[in-house]
């Protein structure tokens, strides 16, 4: 037994948590994309998304895509542990 957990569930908690962390940061450049039309008036269309791909990539870096993952870690991974252990 781990505090008030079962061995078991602590390990679906676990899991759960990594699941739910790697899951959203291996969406992460996508969903970057997402926001950015989201948050203007441009219209989203598989041209437009693959440009915007190139312009981050070029002027902000590769590591560019996974700006604000922090803060999507820190929602999810608790939420997926906690469901996951039920």
């Amino acid at each position: 037994m781990v505090g008030l957990l079962s061995e078991e569930a602590f390990e679906k908690f676990v899991a759960g948590g990594l699941a739910g962390a790697v899951a959203k940061s291996t969406i992460a450049p996508l969903d970057r994309v997402k926001v950015l039309f989201q948050a203007t008036t441009r219209l989203f269309s598989l041209q437009n998304g693959i440009g915007e791909s190139h312009r981050i990539m070029s002027q902000e870096g590769f590591a560019a895509f996974w700006k604000g993952n922090c803060a999507q870690l820190l929602r999810i991974t608790p939420y997926t542990a906690i469901v996951l252990a039920i």
